[in-house]
């Protein structure tokens, strides 16, 4: 006897990926097309989530809801699988100029800083007559 397909899925990135997994869990029959191409989002992004982003330094829409929502998913796949999907990695940003700095150093005192402040540490190097500022996030 055939199985009856519910649900079709073309493309399986990140998105393409996690929607026919919690698909299967809700119950459907489901099938995943995808092209395999070299060159996609998914593959150059390869999942990353960050909370600050844009040159004016802002705060992802609701990061503080998807968050901790995405940590337990890739969590939950991870023991499916027996792989660690989920890794937190320190990120470093180079500013572009002073006023950049400064923007960050406005930010951090936002409702929100937090995200700014957990474990971070601004350098300031030269290098090659110019002064160059960066960050890391922990």
């Amino acid at each position: 006897m055939t199985k009856k397909l519910n649900i079709l899925i073309v493309g399986q990135g990140l998105a393409g990926s996690l929607l026919g997994w919690r698909l299967l869990q809700a119950g459907h029959s489901v099938l995943i097309v995808d092209p395999s191409l070299k060159h996609t989002a998914s593959r150059t992004a390869a999942g990353l989530i960050n909370p600050i982003t844009s040159k004016r330094l802002v705060k992802t829409e609701h990061v503080e809801e998807y968050l901790p929502v995405a940590i337990r998913l890739y969590q939950q796949i991870g023991e499916l699988f027996g792989e660690t999907f989920w890794q937190a990695k320190q990120q470093v940003r180079l500013f572009q100029s002073d006023e950049e700095c400064e923007q960050w150093k406005k930010r951090c005192c936002e409702t929100w800083g937090f995200y700014f402040t957990a474990k971070t540490k601004i350098f300031t190097v030269d290098c090659l007559n110019k002064r160059i500022e960066f960050l890391t996030l922990f």
